[in-house]
């Protein structure tokens, strides 16, 4: 556990879960579509927030689909990503 995560939980080095990368994925797309219908200024770093989640899944997906992470690896290392989660709290 690092500073960084104390600091933000939801930093890239966390998301390693692709259902949790998708749900954030689709409210930070939200956040900015209703900046947009509001004509509102979108907030700074909401569009890099945006990237790094679009980036993150697709890395993931590359990994998995290519053969450099089996599932199992992905099962594991989820399953000490959750690990290192319930330390946060």
């Amino acid at each position: 556990m690092t500073q960084e995560d104390i600091k933000d939980p939801d930093n890239m080095a966390n998301m390693t879960c692709m259902t949790y990368i998708e749900k954030r994925l689709a409210e930070q797309q939200a956040k900015i579509q209703h900046c947009a219908t509001e004509g509102i200024r979108i907030p700074p770093g909401e569009k890099d927030k945006l990237m790094a989640l679009t980036k993150q899944k697709f890395t993931l997906q590359a990994q998995v689909n290519s053969g450099k992470m089996s599932e199992e690896q992905y099962k594991d290392w989820n399953v000490r990503q959750l690990a290192k989660d319930g330390r946060l709290l």
